[in-house]
């Protein structure tokens, strides 16, 4: 547990991917938490290592490819990754999701200079929970499961490691600090 979030990481050992997983109660009403998170532009403001974001192509409401770079340097070496995804949002009773998985598609090409990750299904499931208080709160669990398609410097994976589980509570500061106009 660090920052308010339950943290679990995992490596298979005959794989090259590696699995992350953080979840935690953030105490605001699920609706605006989830359609906060449905503007991939919004990933600029929890996410440091994001350089570049943007929709590659909208296939249908709520069905996209995104193409993401990222970037992170640490005692003068920088480890850039890319990845291009087909992301989907559902809602289906009281849970909403938003999950993405990595395609080759002919509008996203790889970059030369940068690295092509791949991202196995993986994102965000927004369910709402009822305080003590009685209040309305939100719990999120963020899961990723990502090859980043070559060697990374050990250190640089303990930081991608803790990271990657706290963008959750990188999410809840950020909409904390922006909380939804009173009605």
């Amino acid at each position: 547990m660090e920052k308010g979030v339950c943290i679990l990481q995992r490596k298979p050992a005959d794989s090259s991917h590696y699995c992350f997983m953080g979840k935690a109660v953030i105490p605001l009403h699920p609706d605006y938490v989830y359609s906060s998170m449905k503007n991939p532009q919004l990933r600029h403001a929890y996410d440091n290592m994001l350089m570049e974001l943007h929709i590659v192509k909208a296939i249908d409401k709520g069905l996209y490819i995104l193409h993401m770079h990222h970037e992170t340097t640490q005692c003068f070496l920088r480890q850039s990754r890319d990845f291009c995804l087909l992301v989907a949002e559902r809602s289906e009773l009281k849970k909403n999701l938003l999950v993405g998985s990595s395609v080759e598609v002919p509008e996203c090409p790889p970059n030369p200079s940068i690295t092509r990750g791949k991202v196995f299904y993986s994102g965000w499931v927004v369910e709402p929970r009822t305080l003590k208080t009685g209040a309305v709160a939100t719990e999120i669990t963020y899961l990723l499961q990502i090859d980043f398609g070559g060697p990374i410097p050990a250190y640089i994976l303990n930081i991608i490691s803790q990271r990657q589980p706290l963008a959750v509570a990188y999410l809840r500061d950020y909409l904390m600090s922006n909380p939804p106009p009173a009605v």
